[in-house]
């Protein structure tokens, strides 16, 4: 049997969506779809934001700023968390930065950071963090110089589940 093909959506262009396309490229350096994204973002955000937090109002019955008579309430607002395959956090993290020996003393480490940390702003993080061997002084030295401050010492341990017997 033959799938039916959708139909296909046709915009209809007045003269107000030519005018609100003409402010946006004056507004905007419109180049890539990523940048179109990114107008949206700009844009829609706050917007989006204040519609989902109208619909839980609406959907517990109270505002956020409210408190609630049952046990199971919400009071006040929970920052952005970067959600990835490790687990969620309000902080950006560095996990490892290399170069090779031949392009160092060059700033792409430092360029490389910068562009991460400007990531994780855009992500809603008021944090950024990173760590490395204990031994690593290169590292240390590195991470110090670009305005981190050590925050810990820790030693991390592992633990094959496939030894473990059943």
């Amino acid at each position: 049997m033959a799938r039916q093909k959708k139909p296909v959506h046709r915009v209809q262009m007045t003269d107000g969506k030519r005018n609100v396309i003409r402010q946006l490229l004056e507004e905007y350096d419109i180049e890539t779809a990523e940048d179109i994204q990114d107008v949206l973002k700009d844009l829609l955000g706050g917007t989006i934001k204040e519609m989902m937090e109208a619909e839980m109002d609406d959907h517990l019955g109270y505002e956020k700023s409210e408190r609630s008579d049952n046990d199971d309430y919400r009071n006040g607002y929970k920052h952005k968390q970067v959600n990835s395959r490790y687990g969620s956090s309000p902080v950006g993290y560095l996990e490892g930065i290399f170069v090779l020996e031949e392009y160092k003393k060059r700033g792409y480490a430092k360029e490389l950071l910068g562009e991460c940390q400007n990531w994780a702003k855009d992500q809603g993080c008021l944090e950024f963090a990173s760590d490395c061997e204990l031994d690593n002084e290169d590292s240390l030295k590195f991470h110090l110089k670009m305005g981190f401050a050590e925050a810990n010492r820790i030693i991390c341990f592992t633990k094959r589940l496939t030894d473990l017997e059943e």
